[in-house]
């Protein structure tokens, strides 16, 4: 069984808690059957995960926020889409005619077999729930000290021509978070010298509509990182080593937690008058 994913907690406690879905990397082998090599030569994996995104956000959240970052692949089951159960009536079509196309960032192109019923259940049920679980594990423990907790969905898209935003901040259009929250957080990123767009055209995904709350001030907002902020120039896409900027991701996770450092103030002060510390799992 391979683990869904990874946990990182700073030493103090924290309003603050980042998942990223959509960086893993790893297949598993029913996975790996339906995907031909040549789609895994080109590079296909790391082409269709959100590139850089891994490593912007375990930055952002080192000493800041707790981190949950998927370890597979979205080819294995997405985490930030709600699960597609097949009808019964395509459950029991011929192998083939349930094929689905998948085209990738890469280039490769390839039809791929439908998962049956029993297959999307299983890998809901090992890898989809245990992953949700312990988002909402965190944001229960952060929700136990602060008033007011935040859950941030690191993401990074192929941002493209001149007027792609560097950062796209989404609360599906405020049932996620409180507009004056993602104002305060679009002013923060500004004032770090980043253009930012509120709502599109990302709203936000399955991962912030499960886990907000706002009546329990339990609030979600998705991050989108435009790729060519933590990408070489003329990078190769399907080759990681070749393709992601050090540096950039070092600068840019500055900014982003100089910005949650500002909208910290905006979460109201912890229930108890000293921090306890925690671990890193």
């Amino acid at each position: 069984m391979l683990d869904a994913f990874e946990l990182s907690r700073p030493d103090e406690d924290t309003p603050f808690v980042l998942e990223v879905p959509h960086g893993g990397l790893v297949l598993d082998e029913a996975t790996r059957l339906r995907v031909p090599a040549k789609a895994l030569e080109a590079g296909s994996v790391l082409a269709d995960s959100d590139v850089g995104a891994r490593e912007l956000f375990k930055a952002v959240g080192h000493a800041r926020a707790t981190v949950v970052t998927a370890t597979l692949s979205r080819y294995v089951i997405d985490l930030n889409t709600t699960p597609r159960l097949p009808t019964p009536y395509e459950d029991k079509r011929p192998p083939g005619l349930n094929d689905i196309r998948r085209r990738s960032q890469s280039g490769a192109q390839w039809y791929e077999p439908a998962r049956t019923g029993d297959e999307v259940r299983a890998a809901v049920a090992s890898i989809f729930e245990p992953y949700h679980r312990a988002v909402e594990a965190e944001l229960d423990q952060a929700a136990a000290g602060f008033a007011a907790v935040l859950l941030v969905s690191g993401h990074t898209y192929p941002a493209r021509g001149r007027e792609s935003a560097d950062i796209v901040v989404g609360s599906q259009d405020g049932a996620t978070a409180p507009s004056e929250l993602t104002q305060a957080f679009a002013r923060s990123l500004e004032r770090q010298g980043l253009t930012v767009a509120l709502e599109r055209p990302f709203p936000g995904g399955y991962s912030v509509g499960r886990h907000a709350r706002l009546a329990d001030a339990r609030f979600a907002m998705q991050l989108e990182v435009a790729r060519p902020l933590v990408c070489r120039p003329g990078g190769v896409l399907s080759k990681e080593d070749a393709n992601l900027d050090p540096v950039a991701i070092a600068s840019l996770a500055r900014s982003l937690a100089a910005a949650l450092d500002e909208l910290r103030e905006l979460l109201d002060a912890p229930r108890h008058a000293t921090p306890s510390h925690r671990s890193s799992g």
